[in-house]
C-alpha cells in the first residue's frame, strides 16, 4: 500500500484548518498509508494556545515596532536565509518526503505572501519531492502576491499533478499566471466531507437557540492592508448587539463562539464587555481547544450565525 504523506497547516489555532486536514484523511484512509506533518513549522509536538496576556511585555513591544516600520517580513527572511531556519526545514521535509511515495499539499490558503514564508516553503517542498508525484489540494490564493513570490512557486505550481482550488477566484489567479489549465478543478471544501459525530434526532433537546460566531475581520484586513471608509467596528457591534437583544427579549438563549483563533477570541471578548455595559447581560461563550469540542458546543445549538466560513460549514454538516 502506497504511502502519502499530506502537509498541511494541521497545527494551526484555527480549527477550520484542522477540518479540511480531518477531511482529506478520512478519504483517503481506506486505500493509503498516511502520515501528516505541519506545513509551517516542523515542531513536533501541538503547541498550547498562548494567551496573549502572558506575552512578555518586552516581546509585545518589539512586535510592535516591527509591525509600525512593516519590517516583520524582513527579519522572517533573515531568520530563514542567515540563522539556519531554511536548513532546518530543509532537513525536516526531505525526510518526510524520502519516506513517503506521494506528496499532497493542503488544503488551506497556502499561496501566500506572508511573514511565514509559506512561498519559499512550497518551493522547498517541490524541490525536495523532484521525484515524487506532487499534489496541491484546496488550494487558496491571497491578495498579496507579487511577481517575485510568483516566481518563486512558478515551479511547485508547474511541477504538480494536479492543482484542485478551493475557490474561482483562486484558480482564476493562477490560470492568469501559469498554462494549468488542463490540470486543475475548482471543488468545494474538503470540510463538507466531515459530518458531526455528536448530532442527534432530538434536535428540541439543543440548549441555545442562537450560537454567534465571532471573528476578528479586521486583523485579516489589516494584514492585507484593506481599508474600509465605512466599515466600523461599532456597525458591527451594533448588528450584533440587535441581534443578541431580540433571541434575548424573546426568551430565547444565545451563545458566543470562535472557532479556535486567539484574535477572534479577543475581539469576542471585547463585544461580549460592551454587550453587559449596556445591558447588565453576560452572554456565555465557548473558545473551542480542538475540532471536538467544537462539534460538541454546534450539537447543543439550533441556529448559527457565522462569520467565518468553516464554522457555517460545520454548523451546515
Amino acid at each position: 500500500m502506497e504511502k502519502i504523506l499530506i502537509i498541511s497547516e494541521n497545527r494551526s489555532d484555527n480549527l477550520g484548518d484542522i477540518a479540511i486536514n480531518l477531511a482529506i484523511k478520512k478519504i483517503l484512509t481506506k486505500s493509503f498509508i498516511l502520515e501528516s506533518c505541519h506545513f509551517s513549522s516542523f515542531l513536533k509536538k501541538h503547541k498550547k494556545k498562548i494567551n496573549p496576556k502572558v506575552i512578555p511585555i518586552a516581546k509585545k513591544i518589539i512586535l510592535e515596532f516591527l509591525k509600525a516600520f512593516n519590517l516583520i517580513k524582513f527579519f522572517a527572511r533573515i531568520r530563514w536565509h542567515i540563522f539556519g531556519e531554511k536548513k532546518k526545514y530543509l532537513s525536516f521535509y526531505r525526510k518526510k518526503i524520502n519516506a513517503s511515495d506521494l506528496v499532497l499539499l493542503g488544503g488551506g490558503q497556502l499561496i501566500r505572501n506572508n511573514q511565514g514564508l509559506f512561498c519559499e516553503k512550497l518551493s522547498m517542498i517541490s524541490k525536495i519531492s523532484d521525484s515524487k508525484p506532487l499534489f496541491l489540494v484546496g488550494i487558496g490564493v491571497d491578495n498579496k502576491m507579487n511577481f517575485i513570490n510568483w516566481q518563486i512557486v512558478k515551479n511547485t505550481i508547474l511541477k504538480s499533478k494536479y492543482i484542485i482550488f478551493r475557490d474561482k477566484l483562486s484558480s482564476q489567479k493562477v490560470l492568469s499566471k501559469f498554462p494549468v489549465a488542463t490540470k486543475s478543478s475548482i471543488l468545494p471544501d474538503f470540510a463538507f466531507y466531515l459530518s458531526n459525530p455528536y448530532l442527534n434526532n432530538y434536535t428540541y433537546k439543543r440548549k441555545y437557540h442562537l450560537g454567534i460566531n465571532v471573528m476578528n475581520f479586521f486583523s485579516m484586513l489589516n494584514e492585507n492592508k484593506v481599508k474600509f471608509k465605512y466599515f466600523k467596528k461599532k456597525q458591527i457591534y451594533n448588528l450584533l448587539i440587535y441581534l443578541v437583544s431580540d433571541y434575548f427579549n424573546k426568551g430565547k438563549s444565545v451563545i458566543l463562539f470562535t472557532t479556535g483563533a486567539v484574535q477572534d477570541l479577543n475581539m469576542l471578548k471585547e463585544f461580549r464587555k460592551e454587550y453587559f455595559l449596556k445591558t447588565n447581560i453576560k452572554i456565555p461563550y465557548c473558545h473551542p481547544y480542538d475540532l471536538d469540542e467544537l462539534f460538541q458546543l454546534l450539537s447543543k445549538v439550533r441556529n448559527v450565525f457565522a462569520m467565518r466560513m468553516h464554522a457555517g460549514i460545520l454548523s451546515y454538516i
